[in-house]
């Protein structure tokens, strides 16, 4: 596997699921089924799917930090500084957060943004693997 893990025990379980999605499919057909989503609860952004297609190493990174741990706008700006390291020593960020009922591996600096902009609401969850059936099933409901 050709990704490093940095920062919480189970943040790459995503990655490594998708992973194990995409090596039972032979890479002429990759464009095809990228454009499938893998499902409705689930989204990988197009440069983490790139990066896990062409073994470029992904980071995972966690959001809890912007959103229990950094006050906003600071979270906002610590996110992208992150990211930009990530970039710098040749990664590919991937970090995850749940955002309107789908858990998502890459964030683009607008979601980062509006996850970021949470902190510190009472309706922020902190959702850790084994809440996410839950919580996804808690927010279908009104989807």
């Amino acid at each position: 596997m050709n990704f490093r893990r940095v920062a919480g025990q189970g943040q790459d379980i995503a990655l490594r699921s998708y992973q194990r999605f995409f090596d039972g499919i032979p890479r002429s057909s990759f464009a095809a089924k990228k454009a499938k989503p893998f499902s409705k609860f689930f989204k990988l952004s197009e440069e983490v799917k790139e990066a896990l297609y062409t073994n470029k190493p992904a980071v995972a990174l966690e959001s809890t930090i912007y959103t229990h741990g950094f006050p906003y706008p600071d979270n906002v700006a610590l996110a992208l500084d992150l990211e930009a390291i990530v970039r710098r020593e040749g990664g590919i960020p991937a970090t995850i957060g749940v955002l309107d009922g789908v858990a998502r591996v890459g964030l683009s600096q607008e979601e980062l943004t509006t996850l970021a902009s949470s902190a510190g609401k009472k309706d922020t969850m902190k959702v850790s693997r084994r809440d996410l059936p839950y919580i996804l099933g808690l927010v279908s409901d009104f989807l």
